[in-house]
């Protein structure tokens, strides 16, 4: 078989064929490419060694291009620790400058709090001088002052005490009028509690007729009639009865009798002679002898305000309804 010598820049045509053989043969416009065998071995040699080239190529741009990755990557690196170590700088000498600037405003309110404190204490120093040169200078005013306040409350003391007296004196005077009256042992009263007491008797003319109305005393928180003390009846005895709320009653203090129609009666026994009444020598104790102090007076003002109802203090007679 001969030989056929080909040119080298066939091979770089066929180079760009995915397959050199069929690239070749394609070129060659050859049927059945047996022939070429011998052809066929350089070309595939000559493919290898463009492949190797390539893969060299390719190599050294890989390096070249990791060279230059790897200087600008150096670069890179240095110039931030460079940055890096200037922000550093930058920042130690900030905090220097602040730490000083705050020391020199820390002094200067330094030094103003200690010139306020010191004219604070001045101050106070000056007002104590003053205070204690003022005290001393208004203690003899005050002291005369004190002095004369003592006597002043003395004096209105002792008015309020005799104001109060003569007031009191007066209302009990007020509320008591048979005080000035005498004979008060002739003063009819009714202890008990009630809300309206009359009396009534057979010297009523006629008897037994009217009803002597029986006043109420806030001192002595009873009802009395002056009926016998205005009037000078005859000497003797005589029969009286309480309408009680509504109710006549007897008064157990004075005797009780029974007349001649079954009712029952207070007697008493009238003796202007010896300026008294009362009811049997059984009742000439004190209790029918009207008299007044100061101490019954306070006792009867610590008592309770007039009840409204009849209590047990005072007896009622039985069947003595008229």
């Amino acid at each position: 078989m001969k030989r056929v010598k080909i040119n080298s820049s066939i091979f770089n045509i066929i180079a760009l064929k995915d397959n050199p053989k069929i690239g070749f043969c394609c070129l060659l416009d050859i049927s059945s490419p047996s022939f070429l065998y011998g052809i066929s071995q350089e070309i595939n040699l000559s493919c290898h060694f463009e492949e190797q080239k390539i893969a060299q190529a390719k190599d050294l741009s890989a390096r070249i291009i990791q060279r230059h990755i790897k200087s600008y990557l150096l670069r890179k690196g240095i110039q931030n620790r460079i940055i890096h170590k200037n922000n550093l700088i930058k920042h130690t000498a900030a905090t220097k400058i602040q730490c000083l600037f705050r020391s020199w405003i820390s002094r200067k309110k330094f030094y103003f709090l200690l010139i306020v404190r010191k004219i604070q204490k001045i101050r106070n120093k000056a007002a104590s001088i003053i205070q204690k040169n003022f005290r001393l200078k208004i203690l003899p005013s005050r002291l005369h002052f004190t002095a004369k306040v003592a006597i002043l409350v003395k004096v209105r003391k002792s008015a309020a005490i005799l104001i109060q007296k003569h007031v009191k004196g007066f209302l009990i005077r007020k509320d008591l009028p048979f005080m000035r009256i005498q004979g008060k042992e002739r003063l009819i009263r009714w202890r008990s509690p009630a809300n309206s007491v009359t009396m009534t008797g057979d010297f009523m003319l006629p008897p037994w007729e009217h009803e002597i109305p029986m006043f109420y005393s806030k001192i002595l928180h009873e009802f009395y009639t002056m009926f016998f003390m205005e009037n000078n009846l005859k000497t003797g005895d005589y029969r009286i009865k309480f309408n009680v709320d509504g109710n006549f009653v007897c008064d157990w203090r004075f005797p009780v009798i029974n007349d001649e129609f079954g009712n029952y009666n207070n007697k008493i026994y009238l003796n202007y002679g010896n300026k008294g009444c009362n009811a049997e020598s059984s009742m000439e104790s004190s209790e029918n002898v009207f008299c007044i102090d100061l101490a019954s007076f306070k006792d009867t003002q610590k008592n309770s305000a007039r009840p409204s109802t009849p209590g047990s203090e005072s007896t009622t007679c039985g069947d003595n309804w008229d």
